[in-house]
């Protein structure tokens, strides 16, 4: 469509001229070409920043997908044991949902573990690699025979201790190692004894791995960290909180540059930990151990106020856990020894700001923890030398 010449424009703006009507029809005419060719732009923009940001989107997940495939699990030794002569045994360290090693956990829950029951400490890497507890018992198998140690006590952090009782199933299932004790720190007995805000977060990434890649993306992870500590600036003022917000944005972004902070793909396998930690039947088949094998005692760290745990039912998580430990009566199976303790002022996802209440806490517990291990450890001593007696052909 021809734009009127300026002189045909200038008629156009005065009164009736008898083109009115077609010049009307022409000028018109030519605004909707102008708007279907802002709207073009537009379109042809909106495509390339799509595109752009699509690109990154692959080029991101490709980066992260790299990552894991040459990453793998490990288990580092962080410390010996307080009495050389109790090296033989290893205080293992799995910590939970959104980590990505067990160093932290390591150093301090060592000091409160360690006067209980006296071992190595060591700290289990998931290093954003698949999380497959068969994997981590083998790291530890592996570990142990190399290190001359002969039993371990697993200590798991909330998701930790879900991982923890898949792994110790590894390790008596593949290894003649034995498993002393198992401390299970605010663990939940799987998703349903998650708080209602846990749950939610659950269900929000089922609900997006839809998208493909989606596990594999760090913007996804970023957003997902900024989620996890928004408990750092939301309890202010407007004002606090926008400054707490970039504080906060800050650190996250800090995190992320120092490599060190669990991948979404791992924070998915993480979850499903969660969802298939089935610890009932995980107890049932420790009930059905051979009497000469050392049934583990098993502890239970909850919260107790002033503290919180805004992410577990460590109660309910506790109370169901003691109903699974327990033999059903009129079975021939045994109970699986375990205790449970309430730790004032524990916070969960911050074990060190109630690290002295934990100390203090095991330290009153010391005794009974103690004689049940002993308990346990002569009782599959004597099934031992009960069996080889009444073994056919061997000497009265």
């Amino acid at each position: 469509m021809y734009r009127p010449s300026p002189e045909f424009q200038k008629k156009l703006d005065k009164q009736n001229t008898p083109d009115l009507l077609e010049a009307k029809a022409i000028k018109l005419e030519w605004n909707r070409l102008k708007r279907r060719r802002n709207i073009a732009a537009h379109a042809i923009a909106g495509v390339a920043l799509l595109g752009f940001t699509v690109g990154h989107y692959i080029q991101d997940a490709e980066e992260n997908k790299a990552i894991q495939a040459e990453a793998s699990i490990s288990v580092q030794v962080e410390g010996q044991a307080l009495d050389p002569a109790n090296n033989d045994n290893a205080l293992v360290f799995i910590d939970g949902f959104r980590s990505y090693n067990a160093d932290t956990l390591t150093e301090f829950m060592t000091k409160a573990v360690q006067p209980v029951i006296d071992g190595q400490s060591w700290s289990v890497g998931y290093n954003n690699a698949p999380l497959v507890p068969k994997d981590i018992a083998k790291n530890i198998i592996d570990l142990a025979d190399g290190k001359g140690v002969h039993s371990v006590v697993l200590v798991g952090y909330s998701a930790g201790g879900d991982i923890s009782m898949q792994v110790q199933e590894d390790i008596h299932n593949d290894s003649n190692l034995e498993v002393k004790a198992i401390v299970l720190t605010s663990t939940p007995d799987g998703a349903k004894a998650l708080r209602p805000a846990s749950q939610d977060s659950i269900n929000l990434v089922e609900k997006l791995s839809w998208i493909p890649e989606i596990q594999y993306s760090s913007y996804l992870r970023f957003m997902g960290e900024l989620a996890f500590r928004a408990d750092r600036y939301n309890a202010g003022t407007p004002i606090e909180n926008a400054r707490n917000f970039i504080t906060t944005w800050n650190e996250v972004d800090a995190d992320f540059e120092s490599s060190k902070v669990a991948g979404t793909w791992l924070m998915f396998d993480q979850m499903l930990a969660i969802q298939n930690s089935d610890l009932k039947a995980r107890f049932n088949e420790l009930k059905k151990l051979p009497p000469q094998v050392v049934h583990p005692t098993v502890v239970y760290l909850g919260t107790a106020k002033p503290g919180r745990d805004y992410m577990v039912d460590s109660q309910q998580s506790s109370d169901n856990i003691k109903k699974y430990a327990k033999a059903e009566a009129g079975s021939k199976e045994v109970s699986i020894p375990f205790f449970s303790y309430d730790v004032k002022g524990a916070i969960h996802t911050r074990i060190d700001i109630a690290n002295d209440e934990y100390i203090k806490t095991l330290a009153a517990a010391k005794q009974d923890i103690q004689a049940s291990i002993a308990k346990q450890e002569a009782n599959a001593s004597l099934h031992r030398v009960t069996s080889m007696i009444a073994r056919p052909g061997s000497p009265n």
